[in-house]
């Protein structure tokens, strides 16, 4: 009788899971897990990330270099303001000239410029569709 190979389907989720980002809140260095950023967005040319417990941190990278750190299943780059992680969004409006305004939870701020231009627009439906 020859043995049963099981495979690991878990193994890239834990990996995954594992992943850490080094952020700042005033003098202290914190290390997060990338399942628990929200949001990332750019304001007074400061990356801001909110974590989904809407916990607030800087981090020294900028968003291209984050958006090829994070994983693509998860993080959708909207816009040159701001990256988003598919836990926080509830859905999207369509708007002028064929734009979406995602919709979040209301624990996050609402004052971010959440629009997908009409160019990504498809990618971001097909994105969060998959």
């Amino acid at each position: 009788m020859t043995p049963i190979k099981t495979v690991n389907s878990n193994k890239n989720i834990e990996q995954q899971n594992e992943k850490s980002l080094e952020v700042y809140k005033g003098s202290k260095s914190i290390f997060i897990n990338h399942n628990d950023i929200g949001i990332i967005h750019l304001s007074d040319r400061i990356v801001w990330i909110t974590t989904i417990n809407n916990e607030t941190y800087q981090t020294s990278f900028s968003l291209t270099e984050l958006s090829n750190k994070l994983s693509s299943s998860i993080f959708f780059r909207l816009n040159r303001q701001g990256i988003i992680s598919r836990k926080i969004i509830k859905g999207y409006n369509r708007i002028g000239y064929q734009k979406l305004e995602i919709l979040i939870d209301n624990n996050f701020p609402s004052e971010l410029n959440l629009v997908v231009s009409k160019y990504n627009a498809p990618n971001f439906k097909k994105w969060l569709t998959n």
